[in-house]
């Protein structure tokens, strides 16, 4: 075996061990959240030519490095975790309304209610009967103390809603705040060591990690360059109107 035949050998040996790297590297990192599985890309080694159509072998170099993702199913988990927590609080809202006037049950709002007109019709039909009278100020009484206990609790839910800096808005707003300055960090630091041909592997999973994250407080649409490399991120804070867009 000539040079040429060890410079092969030593090429395919630092591949594969690379490979084998690679390989403990995603076992490693199988339960760690964010992690992007990682795949390995080789390539034949440069050949050097020399007269008389000589030659010089190198045999095979690890090429590239690249996580295994697909945008089309970020896109389309994100999506799902907006409308999934979207729905998710409508349904908490509506049980605690729910709550608040008593339904369903016996004695809720709408059976107070149905007392109060019954008790109502019968005194306006037998206004001479003495227990008619009591039945219907009794009937009265209890809607009115049912109003003033559902608008106390409205006001305690308005300000578990509404009020600083622990309500269920502020808080959320304070936490997507972060998130997007924590984004804005780690999508300029990726971006430099792109542009410098740096791996960026761990940078672009922190990246993605921080989308699904925000995805579960507002609805995100992303746009990427004809190489499938985030550009533009357009957030969507209103589905109506609101609208804020970053770009990198």
């Amino acid at each position: 075996m000539g040079f040429g035949g060890l410079n092969i050998g030593v090429g395919g040996l630092l591949a594969a061990q690379a490979g084998l790297e690679l390989a403990s590297n995603n076992i490693a990192n199988a339960g760690t959240k964010g992690y992007s599985r990682r795949m390995i890309h080789y390539t034949e080694g440069p050949t050097a030519h020399g007269k008389a159509n000589w030659r010089l072998l190198s045999g095979v170099q690890v090429h590239s490095i690249n996580r295994v993702r697909n945008s089309f199913l970020d896109n389309q988990v994100r999506q799902q975790n907006s409308n999934f927590n979207f729905d998710n609080m409508v349904a908490e809202i509506s049980i605690a309304m729910n709550d608040i006037l008593g339904e369903p049950s016996d004695s809720g709002l709408a059976a107070k209610l149905n007392q109060f007109f019954q008790s109502a019709s019968d005194f306006a039909a037998n206004p001479e009967v003495a227990t008619a009278k009591t039945v219907f100020i009794n009937a009265g009484d209890s809607l009115a103390r049912a109003f003033n206990q559902i608008d106390q609790s409205f006001d305690i839910f308005k300000a578990n809603i509404s009020d600083d800096p622990n309500g269920m808005i502020p808080s959320s707003v304070s936490k997507l705040n972060n998130k997007l300055e924590e984004l804005f960090s780690v999508h300029q630091a990726a971006l430099v060591r792109n542009n410098i041909g740096d791996r960026a592997e761990d940078l672009n999973d922190k990246r993605d990690l921080l989308l699904d994250e925000i995805s579960e407080i507002i609805e995100l649409n992303i746009e990427r360059d004809g190489a499938g490399d985030l550009q533009r991120l357009t957030i969507d804070i209103n589905a109506t109107e609101a609208r804020a867009v970053g770009t990198a």
